[in-house]
């Protein structure tokens, strides 16, 4: 069976990067036309099923649901699984639009189908800030302490 783990606890910092998440929704909307392209988009798409299934709080949840009836189930199996079909055509990864249309259906903001992370990344950049302004101060503090 395929299918994605996160490797554990990871830094938000690179979240601040708008620019690889346009990369990777540019992957995604574009024919795969190596194998090592078709390979990297099923294992994107493996996380954002992952990161539905928790949002949904269900396995296998786009198969389950008849909320998703334009997405193909034949290519769902495929990602969850590994099973391959009597049809080629359903082994590859989800394009922009299936993964927009699971967005328009659940809610569930883009960028958490990638990396699991609720927080925008203007709320992301907004939480650094604070942290280095208290950071800063500390040492402020600690600096005037000693003079």
């Amino acid at each position: 069976m395929k299918s994605y783990t996160p490797a554990g606890e990871r830094s938000t910092e690179s979240l601040l990067d708008v620019n690889t998440f346009y990369m990777i929704l540019g992957i995604m909307d574009r024919c795969p036309d190596t194998s090592d392209l078709k390979h990297l988009q099923e294992q994107i798409s493996r996380i954002v099923l992952y990161w539905t299934d928790k949002y949904l709080k269900e396995k296998q949840s786009l198969i389950k649901s008849h909320k998703f009836i334009e997405l193909r189930t034949a290519k769902l199996t495929y990602l969850y699984t590994g099973v391959i079909t009597l049809d080629p055509t359903f082994e590859y990864g989800l394009n922009f639009t299936e993964i927009d249309v699971i967005r328009e259906k659940t809610g569930m903001p883009l960028h958490y189908m990638f990396t699991g992370v609720m927080e925008s990344p203007a709320e992301l950049v907004a939480a650094e800030k604070d942290r280095k302004i208290a950071e800063l101060e500390a040492k402020i503090a600690n600096f005037e302490s000693k003079v």
